[in-house]
Parts: C-alpha cells; structure tokens; sequence
C-alpha cells in the first residue's frame, strides 16, 4: 500500500486507531504519512502517548459545551457538530470554562428538559471524574467499571480536556488484562503464540517447570516416609491417585477464582 492510500484510510479511522498504527511506524514513513493526512492535528499529540496508557486511548472526537452557553446555544452548538461525531453515540456531555477546563458534565436528557435560557453552568453536574494521560488503562478500566461510566474524560496537568476514553475501548483492554492475568498465573509468557520459536517457550515456562518439579519432588519424598506402611497395606497405593487428583481439582478451582477477582 503507497502512502496516499495509507493516509486515506487512516483519515477513516478514529484517531486513536490511527495513531496506535503511526506509532508503529518508522519514522521516516511515519513523517512522509502525516504529511497526507487531512487529519493529522488530532491524531499528532495522540503518538507521543504509551499505547496502554489514557492517552493512547483517549479520542479527540467529543462534545463539549462551554459552562457560559445557554441552553439554546449549546443545543444549537450541539446541532452544528462536525459529522465525524457520531451525535447518536452521544449520551453524556461535558462542560468546559473558557479556558477549556473541565468544569462539569450532563446527560443529553437533562439538557433537552432545561430552559431555554437557563445557563449550562447551572444544570451541570460539577466535580466530574476524570484521568491524566498517563493513567495505566488497566486503572482506567476499573474507575469506568466502579463508577458506571461510559466515557471517561483526560486532562492534563491544568484541567484542561485533552480527549474522552470510551467504553468500547475499555471492552478490549478488560479482555487484553484478563487474558494478561491468566497467563501469569500459570507461568506463560504473554508474547507466546503456539507456533513460536521453542527455545522462547522453553526459556518463559522453564522456571515454573522448575517449581514445580521441586513440589512433584517432595510429595515423592512424603510418600517414601510411609513405604513401609504402603507395603504392609498394598490397598493404600490405590488412593495415591486420588489424593493427586483432589489436589489438583481444589487447585484449579482456586486458580480461577483468583483470576477472576483479578479480572
């Protein structure tokens, strides 16, 4: 793929998207790409940013209403928003001063049953919850899933609003931390792939194998402290197995609670 249609599909995208795949890039075909792109002001300040941190997360594309409008402003603000936002998607607004700090925030039913001439300042919810940049996501997907929210405003260091993280961001990045968790419970690398090199497999699983080797090692030491009572009474040897199996069952079902307390 050249870099004009390149740049066109990743004018398509969400600028998260795009900049999640710019960061990826060299960087002299990054440069060359953002050269072509109609909109590389809002997916620019979103490269400098960790993939996994709010920033990297974190969309440009949001309503904001400014806490001076009134409500007849605001909804005729709201009614000349760029077609990139998806006004259908919009459910919660978030309200700004002039200097564009975040002040506060409303649903889209409180605005529409407001006055007319009522100040938004005055029907806003203050002290919204909000994130800096650098917010892990895996922090940011617990503030979502503890307060119910569905968008999660970023600000930097002056309160200023530099983008929203969505829910349906959140959905991967749940799913990516699960499987992240479950993996280090069991002694897996989380680059892994089935069909990858042997020696790396060998090198990431080597010292659980080992751990657990050293168990398997003094159950065995146990189990010759009674061989003579084994010997006596040959029955016992058929629960062997069993107690094994127990173990292992009482195991696993400890194992998955814990993942999913983790989760």
């Amino acid at each position: 793929m050249n870099v004009s249609d390149l740049s066109e599909v990743l004018d398509e995208t969400s600028p998260d998207v795009a900049a999640d795949v710019l960061r990826e890039m060299p960087g002299e075909l990054r440069a060359e790409t953002l050269s072509t792109m109609k909109g590389a002001t809002g997916v620019l300040p979103l490269i400098d940013y960790e993939d996994d941190d709010a920033g990297g997360l974190m969309t440009p594309r949001y309503i904001a209403l400014n806490e001076t409008m009134t409500v007849r402003k605001a909804i005729e603000y709201i009614r000349s928003t760029p077609t990139e936002i998806d006004i259908s998607e919009v459910t919660y607004i978030l309200v700004v001063d002039p200097q564009n700090v975040l002040k506060g925030g409303l649903n889209v039913s409180q605005l529409v049953t407001a006055e007319n001439e009522d100040y938004i300042a005055d029907v806003m919810y203050p002290n919204v919850i909000s994130v800096s940049a650098e917010t892990d996501q895996e922090e940011c997907a617990l503030i979502m899933e503890r307060y119910n929210l569905l968008t999660l405003p970023v600000v930097d260091e002056r309160g200023r609003l530099e983008g929203i993280v969505k829910i349906e961001d959140m959905i991967y990045v749940l799913q990516e931390e699960a499987t992240e968790d479950m993996y280090r419970m069991v002694g897996v690398a989380e680059e892994e792939k089935i069909l990858g090199p042997f020696w790396d497999s060998v090198k990431g699983r080597l010292p659980w194998l080992c751990v657990n080797l050293a168990t398997a090692g003094l159950a065995a030491l146990v189990i010759t402290l009674f061989q003579s009572t084994l010997g006596q009474v040959v029955a016992l040897a058929a629960f062997l197995p069993v107690i094994a199996g127990q173990g292992g069952i009482v195991g696993t079902q400890t194992l998955t609670l814990v993942v999913r307390s983790m989760a």
